[in-house]
C-alpha cells in the first residue's frame, strides 16, 4: 500500500500525478514477474529491457 499512500498524499496536495500511472504499470509488471521484493532498481530493467 505504500505506493497507493504516496499517489493519495500526492493527490491531496494538488500535484500532477502524470508520472504515477506507468511508474504503477511497471511496478505491476515487476510483480507480477515475481520480482515484488526486489528494489526500485528492476524498474530500470523494465524500462531497458523491456521484460522482468
Amino acid at each position: 500500500m505504500g505506493y497507493a499512500n504516496l499517489v493519495a498524499a500526492a493527490e491531496v496536495r494538488g500535484l500532477d500525478l502524470g508520472l504515477f500511472t506507468p511508474v504503477q504499470e511497471l511496478l505491476d509488471r515487476a510483480v507480477a514477474a515475481g520480482h515484488g521484493n526486489d528494489s526500485l532498481a528492476r524498474l530500470v530493467e523494465l524500462i531497458t529491457r523491456g521484460s522482468a
